[in-house]
């Protein structure tokens, strides 16, 4: 996550919806903020840095060796701040949520965590080579129908997407 426009709201049928005009907006502001010099050209290298099992969620942290990610963030808050417009988040982190947890759960959180660090932490760094970043070379605003969901690659829920070159 770049930022996040609007709080993630369930609706009763337990997906949100967001306006057309609402998206139209979202739209122009990114295509603004991609515009200004300091947008990354390039595709962004990311390392996984380090993981995390929580009360609420596992996730993989990232660290992003290219610095695109701040750059983008930087340009999407001073185009906000430019248009006098609220963007409901801007993430401290950069993560990935592989394991969501609906309710804390009734395990003993020591043992969980000593096994995490024992059997999972090993793999995630075989997995994810830090000596071999990740590029990414794509920017997607999405429009995330079940909050904190992984979101289909489609084009109900993939409402721009920007190339960050090679």
């Amino acid at each position: 996550t770049i930022a996040t426009f609007a709080p993630p709201e369930k609706k009763n049928s337990g997906t949100t919806t967001y306006s057309d005009d609402f998206q139209a907006l979202q739209i122009s502001l990114i295509q603004e903020a991609s515009k200004l010099p300091d947008w990354p050209n390039r595709p962004m290298e990311l390392v996984v840095d380090s993981t995390q099992l929580g009360s609420k969620a596992g996730i993989l942290l990232w660290r992003d060796e290219s610095g695109g990610i701040a750059k983008m963030r930087q340009c999407l808050q001073q185009v906000a701040e430019k248009r006098k417009e609220k963007i409901h988040a801007i993430p401290g982190i950069i993560h990935s949520t592989f394991l969501r947890f609906a309710h804390v759960p009734k395990s003993n959180g020591v043992v969980v965590q000593e096994r995490y660090q024992k059997n999972v932490v090993p793999y995630v760094q075989t997995i994810f080579n830090k000596a071999s970043p990740f590029q990414a070379n794509t920017v997607k605003l999405v429009c995330e129908s079940t909050p904190y969901m992984h979101i289909p690659d489609d084009e109900k829920h993939v409402i721009l997407s920007l190339s960050l070159g090679d």
